[in-house]
């Protein structure tokens, strides 16, 4: 695949960070697309985003909050989020005291998020996403029968493509699946989300389980 095509849907998942942003969700996107000559929003099979925290899941993270929308319209992602639009636009109690100047890009991405289709669809694809996926999504992604992953990070405490453990190799289990191959693209934009993930503090756990910003550089 072409430099010119990874760079274009990396960047559209950075692109798409702002959504989870606005909700306070954990800052990690993906899309899913086939490949073709000229890369395109329009051949975009699917997007996502976190919504662990919206929906109070934690197996809601972006990869599988993406096959949700494109196999079930987001019965388990964006149906039962406590924020309404999950994520695009306005999250529900949000306050915004300026206009939305990416109203146009809010389309093009709820667009995105309504396109449909079976998870056969999606075997062959390439999965674009910011930070290495976890094990577990790394293994769903080996059940999908995608071809390929891009990421721009690694994760170290958790990645299921290399860092940890390897769900990618065909070798990994005996379940007759090829695997996938798996490309490493650092951006330093993505690194710095993924620090920013490990460094925030969880608003949505209890008061007790709170890791304290004092308490962890103390």
């Amino acid at each position: 695949m072409s430099e010119k095509y990874d760079s274009f849907y990396s960047e559209l998942t950075l692109d798409l960070l702002r959504h989870p942003k606005k909700i306070s969700e954990v800052p990690i996107t993906c899309v899913f697309v086939h490949p073709t000559e000229t890369p395109a929003k329009s051949d975009v099979l699917c997007v996502g985003w976190n919504l662990t925290n919206a929906c109070r899941d934690a197996t809601r993270h972006a990869e599988l909050v993406a096959v949700d929308r494109y196999t079930t319209g987001g019965a388990c992602s964006d149906d039962v989020a406590i924020f309404e639009g999950a994520g695009v636009g306005k999250g529900k109690g949000k306050e915004d005291e300026h206009e939305d100047e990416d109203e146009e890009e809010d389309e093009e991405d709820r667009a995105m998020m309504k396109r449909r289709g079976k998870a056969e669809d999606l075997k062959g694809s390439t999965c674009y996403v910011t930070i290495e996926p976890c094990i577990q999504c790394a293994f769903a992604l080996r059940k999908i029968g995608v071809k390929r992953v891009v990421f721009g990070a690694r994760n170290e405490r958790f990645g299921g493509c290399g860092s940890l453990i390897d769900c990618s190799r065909a070798e990994f289990c005996k379940d007759g699946r090829e695997g996938y191959e798996v490309d490493f693209v650092e951006d330093s934009n993505a690194v710095d989300v993924l620090r920013g993930f490990y460094g925030r503090e969880n608003m949505s756990a209890p008061e007790s389980k709170r890791r304290k910003k004092g308490e962890r550089e103390g």
